[in-house]
């Protein structure tokens, strides 16, 4: 009966840490439609970029 109780911590444990890592996932997705978004406008405006 332990072990199983110790699994069960365990599958909740695992899934908490999915659950934030999809969160840390859908922070990164938005951060990169963000930069497409930018990156959008600078092509329609056609704006030069230093540098480039």
């Amino acid at each position: 009966m332990e072990v199983l109780a110790i699994q069960k911590v365990l599958v909740v444990l695992l899934l908490q840490q999915i659950k934030e890592q999809n969160i840390f996932l859908e922070v990164i997705q938005v951060q990169l439609n963000i930069q497409l978004t930018f990156l959008d406008k600078i092509i329609l405006n056609g704006l030069q970029i230093p540098g480039i």
